[in-house]
């Protein structure tokens, strides 16, 4: 089993609950050091058996003739010493977490009283989910007027597959990122509550 651990423990843990790290010689570990505050570098990190991350790391090779070292290179010593688990838990959790709670209050200031919203409990990660039941227009339209006024959000339908694809929260989702500037991110909700209120009015 391939599980992405772009954001759970030991690195760069940015879950918001305590979790413990599993390990089975069965599955391969993906980590990435993009959410270190080093985007330019997306460097993958595989922990798996031996022949196995050795058989992916020449597979990389061919598809990547070029691959970055500079990630690498940065965060060596901070693996040797053992530095990364301490900057995750008392930085990089930290950050992210005060931005999630600074968003959800905002939420609350600028979408409070625009109808019908719920908010998905923010467990980690970079981004919060909102519904929007009984809006009047889907989720990707959403975006559309959104878009125009220069704010991005994620329509729900891309996360939605197979079955679930006709599922009503799949357009009525979105995905908000809170990890920009404070100032950017309190702008945008002011923005996305302005445009719940006038879809709510005409739809």
């Amino acid at each position: 089993m391939i599980v992405d651990h772009a954001y759970g423990a030991p690195f760069p843990c940015i879950q918001f609950r305590e979790a413990a790290p599993v390990w089975d010689p069965e599955s391969v570990l993906v980590f990435t050091l993009s959410k270190l505050g080093l985007p330019g570098v997306r460097t993958g990190i595989v922990l798996a058996p031996a022949p196995l991350a050795g058989a992916l790391a020449s597979w990389n090779s061919i598809l990547h003739l070029a691959n970055d070292n500079v990630g690498q290179a940065i965060v060596r010593p901070l693996f040797a010493s053992g530095e990364i688990l301490t900057l995750s838990r008392e930085v990089i959790r930290p950050f992210y977490e005060g931005r999630a709670r600074q968003a959800l209050a905002w939420a609350d200031e600028f979408l409070g009283d625009a109808g019908d919203w719920t908010v998905h409990e923010s467990e980690g990660a970079l981004f919060l989910w909102f519904r929007f039941p009984g809006l009047g227009i889907s989720a990707e339209a959403l975006y559309e007027r959104l878009k125009r006024r220069g704010v991005l959000v994620v329509p729900g339908h891309y996360f939605f597959y197979g079955g679930q694809a006709g599922h009503p929260h799949a357009h009525e989702c979105v995905r908000v990122t809170c990890s920009q500037s404070p100032e950017t991110v309190r702008e945008g909700f002011r923005i996305l509550g302005e445009e719940i209120r006038r879809a709510g009015d005409r739809g």
